[in-house]
């Protein structure tokens, strides 16, 4: 039996502390050899970090459950937790000493290290974090409780550290979370990209330990992710993807008899592309010129010596064959598999999708997550939403975009700037057409039921 869910797209002594306008104070913190943390003044801490991020961006990660901090970051400046408002403090931790950190950051803030967190069971204070050290090729754990107030010390504990090969580092943020598997369902587990003898590393998430995965070498490399799958809605992870940098798109599903199998989704190899920023699949249902389709779609990031491109790739469900670039069309076409564009700018983040409508912000800085264009298409065909595609904005942006109900309708803001005034949404009832999206849209995106496929046997 299989799941089938259907959906519409749609960071010992006084703190050294740096005075807010309002009396609230920063705090800065350094672990030591040791693995306890000291404080640090703000001199130091400020050291080629200026200035410390205090709003939401495209680096930054949500928090739950954490007081008054909701942000957190890891840059050159460490680990930094934030608020929602400039008056909120923030705190700020440097794992290990602070010559050999720096080393370890990527020499742009455009580049980022894999990193992620987790609130521990049972705890709305204590996180787990983790994160990749590629200079001493390690994959670091620790534990940490935020204190209560400025005052108190955050409780550091390192938890475990892994040998870890980097891949080839990411040009996008990419984030590492635990995984529930199917062939191992007692542990969670860290699943990081590794190389072509290893093409998926396998961290136990809570004691560091990794395990074989028993899949086939394949000669290539690897920057991106892995991305997950449940088709059957289990809580276990039966399928997982894995993208080369040179644009071989892997299946790996697990059976109990035979363990994980092996497939090829598509073969971008003869592109010449490198596909090293970032890449999303959703399950989805779309138009074709003849009724519908559904199964998933992969939307992909490469770029070349002469820019950026984004590729969408659509496969039905049932359809077992190999794409390669020959199903990708340079323009407007459903008869094929795909589409693909060459971008304005440089991809700050990967795409929002929302309501089958594709916004990526760009920037013509490489070194910046900062962005001052975006790209809006539709997301089944590559039609342009407005002319030209690319939207101006009127001041650079750094906050991620978010969606803000308005009389009826919805918005599309970046901090304090409105984007878009009246979001669009695909007409289900016209190939290519697009309606305002409303409160009423958004409510058919509950999930109402699940129905399971029956196979006779």
């Amino acid at each position: 039996m299989k799941n089938v869910a259907l959906y519409i797209l749609m960071a010992l002594q006084p703190v050294t502390v740096l005075a807010q306008s309002d009396g609230t104070q920063d705090s800065y913190w350094q672990e030591t050899a040791t693995g306890t943390l000291v404080a640090m003044d703000a001199s130091s801490a400020g050291q080629d970090c200026e200035p410390i991020p205090r709003m939401a961006t495209y680096q930054s990660r949500p928090l739950s459950g954490s007081g008054h901090f909701s942000r957190l970051q890891l840059s050159r400046c460490g680990l930094i937790f934030s608020g929602q408002k400039a008056d909120i403090p923030i705190l700020q931790i440097r794992p290990g000493t602070a010559e050999e950190y720096q080393d370890t950051l990527p020499p742009s803030d455009a580049a980022q290290l894999q990193w992620g967190w987790r609130n521990m069971v049972g705890s709305q204070a204590d996180y787990q974090l983790f994160w990749l050290d590629p200079l001493k090729a390690e994959l670091r754990s620790v534990q940490l409780t935020l204190p209560q107030s400025q005052t108190q010390r955050p409780n550091w504990r390192p938890l475990w550290a892994a040998a870890v090969q980097p891949a080839a580092q990411p040009w996008l943020p990419a984030e590492i979370s635990a995984q529930r598997l199917a062939d191992d369902p007692t542990a969670e587990w860290l699943v990081l990209p590794g190389n072509a003898q290893v093409p998926i590393r396998l961290i136990n998430a809570q004691t560091g330990v990794p395990r074989q995965l028993s899949v086939p070498a394949v000669n290539t490399g690897f920057a991106l992710m892995p991305l997950m799958a449940d088709p059957d809605q289990d809580g276990l992870a039966e399928r997982m993807f894995l993208l080369s940098t040179d644009g071989l798109l892997l299946q790996y599903d697990w059976q109990s008899a035979l363990g994980w199998q092996p497939s090829i989704v598509a073969d971008f190899r003869q592109s010449g592309w490198q596909f090293d920023g970032s890449w999303q699949r959703i399950s989805a249902r779309w138009p074709v010129t003849q009724g519908w389709q559904q199964g998933d779609v992969f939307v992909l990031q490469g770029r070349d010596a002469d820019g950026y491109r984004l590729l969408v790739l659509r496969r039905p469900v049932g359809l077992q064959r190999v794409f390669d670039l020959t199903d990708i069309a340079d323009h407007v076409d459903l008869n094929k598999a795909g589409w693909q564009r060459t971008l304005a700018a440089r991809p700050v983040t990967a795409a929002k999708i929302l309501a089958g409508i594709v916004y990526l912000p760009l920037s013509q800085d490489p070194d910046t997550l900062a962005y001052d264009q975006i790209e809006v298409l539709q997301l089944f065909s590559g039609t342009v939403l407005y002319a030209p595609s690319t939207l101006k904005l009127s001041a650079v942006q750094q906050a991620p975009l978010r969606l803000v109900p308005a009389n009826g309708k919805y918005q599309l803001w970046s901090a304090e700037q409105i984007i878009v005034p009246e979001v669009q949404r695909l007409d289900p009832s016209c190939l290519f057409c697009v309606e305002t999206l409303t409160p009423q849209h958004m409510q058919q995106q509950q999930q109402l039921a699940m129905f399971r496929y029956e196979q006779v046997y």
